[in-house]
């Protein structure tokens, strides 16, 4: 086991240089609450730091701080000698980050989700896989690399997000709760990891809840309440300070368990192993009974888990089974697991946009099967049952409303338009809501170097893939159907993702804001459904009353729909200047959507 920590003096002693992470009067406030309260410290390279406190005293903020997602609101703060408001990027590409919630990608595997979060660093490929199989090796989960995530215990989950945090060979590992919510064996297996990370020299930087946790691997914690630090040293220190040698509990059944509390509410004794007080909680868990739960005790017996031997020794029953870091260390023990290289390799400067949304095409290219089918089906059903079916009814009867041209080439190229808004709407609702409240995705590429707006463009260049995706598909579907009549259509195909842009942008700018995701259903009922049926898709706008006719100008689906027929038509070269309005409105749109999206994501992801 690792050597009994040394007292907080000595670390204090250390030399400036070795200073990685420094905090005076650090403080951050969400309104008028303040979650972490003037709170001054020093983190040193190659040590072990843990802040230990209940839920609500601000660890998980002041980890936010130190992983640069999160502005303090006054104080000073600097890592790695940088400034993390201005210089987050840099410090985060040098960060490993395991977050108290999982951000993996459960639709990807277990190798996949490494290889994404190396994109995010701009690691090359081969370096990705070279240190995917090293850290799978590590954590233990070389046997589940093709595995989806999904189905794999909480436990492996938790090793997979450890191992994912090492891919760019972090100088500091930020881990927040890392054990929390698993089974005592999983425990185990991630304590014996991170150990072994700690021997390495790697610089460790936890909250926890428990106090055993903290004593197996902290060199020197701090205890944490109400934002500010009640308590610290190294966690040999503190339990001699706060803690007794040991502790006497007494139940009583549920209808005496009042009137025995009234009894022991004084009851007070010296012995010659120490002091025994009445718990706290026998005056607050009236008419709760006996037992865990409202009426915990609130002191630190609660966080102390499995007690302790001498030196650090874990009783047999809490140890790690053989084969584990007991094993490992024993005399003659098995060699240990591949630990992972901790080295710098410069990474090259892949724009940080692309890099997310590499991230999305690799999310894509598994389930692409899927939506392939809704992208050709839908242009079919509609030219099929409305372009031949009702178009004959309408042909004969004459079609000089429509310009003479049959009605199969008057709808496809409308249909091109609405096709194109159609995949910008879906693409920027729901999976927007989606990275932030389902899968996460977002706050797992926050933890590189990438900012914000690089996430949102990103994410917007994913979504105009798709966008003209979609148009390809409703092209091929027309000329299939001979529903183009100029050569002309060639420039239909950029207008038709234009406008998609022109809503795709905008609504993900806002759906990033969303609280409910019934929100979307209203976008769907009364804005897509109404500008299908009122921006001259199915019917020339001159059929229209004259207030509904100058609405419908005013949308971008009809000037979308007046492109798209006008090249299609070969009618474009009639009214240049009409088109040149059109594509003027649609780019205004877009750029005012990519403007606003930049700063709707800051807002939402950095606070």
């Amino acid at each position: 086991m690792s050597q009994p920590p040394a007292s907080l003096d000595r670390v204090l002693e250390r030399p400036e240089s070795e200073v990685l992470v420094r905090a005076r009067g650090l403080t951050k406030a969400f309104g008028s609450f303040t979650a972490v309260d003037r709170i001054d410290f020093d983190l040193y390279r190659g040590e072990a730091f843990g802040f230990l406190g209940p839920n609500g005293a601000g660890k998980s903020s002041t980890m936010r701080m130190i992983g640069c997602v999160s502005p303090p609101t006054s104080g000073e703060l600097s890592i790695l000698g940088l400034d993390p408001v201005r210089d987050g990027s840099a410090i985060r590409a040098r960060l490993g980050v395991v977050p108290q919630e999982d951000t993996l990608d459960m639709e990807l595997t277990v190798r996949e989700n490494l290889l994404v979060y190396g994109r995010y660093f701009g690691l090359p490929r081969r370096v990705i896989r070279d240190r995917t199989a090293e850290l799978l090796e590590f954590v233990q989960l070389a046997d589940r690399a093709k595995d989806r995530v999904e189905p794999l215990s909480g436990g492996l989950k938790r090793r997979l997000t450890i191992a994912r945090s090492l891919i760019n060979e972090p100088e500091i590992l930020l881990l927040d709760e890392p054990t929390t919510g698993l089974d005592p064996q999983a425990r185990h297996v991630v304590w014996d990891r991170l150990f072994r990370l700690k021997q390495r020299g790697v610089t460790l930087i936890l909250t926890t809840h428990y106090m055993d946790e903290a004593e197996q691997l902290c060199d020197r914690l701090v205890v944490m309440d109400h934002g500010r630090f009640a308590a610290e040293g190294s966690p040999r220190d503190l339990i001699a300070r706060y803690c007794s040698p040991e502790v006497l509990e007494l139940r009583f059944d549920p209808d005496v368990h009042d009137a025995a509390a009234d009894k022991l509410k004084d009851f007070f004794c010296r012995t010659d192993r120490g002091t025994c007080r009445p718990d706290p909680a026998l005056r607050t868990r009236r008419g709760r009974g006996p037992g865990r739960g409202a009426g915990q005790r609130p002191g630190a017996a609660h966080l102390a888990g499995p007690p302790g031997h001498a030196r650090g020794r874990l009783p047999a029953a809490d140890r790690p089974p053989l084969g584990g870091l007991v094993a490992v260390l024993a005399p003659g023990g098995p060699t240990p697991p591949v630990t992972p290289r901790l080295g710098g390799l410069r990474s090259p400067q892949t724009p940080l946009a692309f890099r997310a949304f590499q991230c999305w095409l690799t999310v894509y290219r598994r389930i692409w099967r899927s939506s392939i089918w809704s992208m050709v089906l839908g242009p079919i059903c509609y030219l099929g049952a409305l372009g031949f079916g009702l178009g004959t009814l309408v042909d004969k009867h004459g079609t000089a409303s429509l310009g003479g041209v049959p009605y199969l080439d008057f709808l496809a190229p409308a249909l091109l338009a609405t096709g194109a808004m159609n995949a910008a709407v879906g693409e920027a609702s729901y999976p927007v809501y989606g990275s932030l409240k389902w899968n996460r995705i977002y706050f797992g590429a926050q933890a590189s170097p990438l900012q914000p707006a690089h996430i949102f463009r990103g994410h917007l260049m994913f979504m105009t893939m798709r966008i003209a995706m979609n148009c390809a598909v409703v092209m091929i579907v027309m000329w299939a159907f001979g529903a183009i009549r100029s050569g002309w259509v060639v420039l239909a195909y950029p207008a038709a993702v234009l406008t998609g842009l022109a809503f795709a942008a905008p609504i993900a700018a806002w759906a990033v804001t969303v609280k409910m995701e019934t929100a979307f259903s209203y976008i769907f009922r009364f804005i897509v459904m109404p500008l299908m049926l009122f921006s001259g898709t199915f019917f020339p706008l001159s059929q229209l009353p004259a207030g509904l006719r100058a609405l419908a100008y005013a949308t971008p689906l009809w000037h979308g729909v007046a492109l798209c027929r006008a090249f299609s038509l070969g009618t474009a070269g009639r009214d240049p200047a009409g088109m040149l309005g059109h594509v003027a409105y649609l780019a205004v749109l877009a750029v005012v959507g990519i403007w606003a999206g930049a700063r709707t994501y800051r807002r939402r992801l950095y606070v």
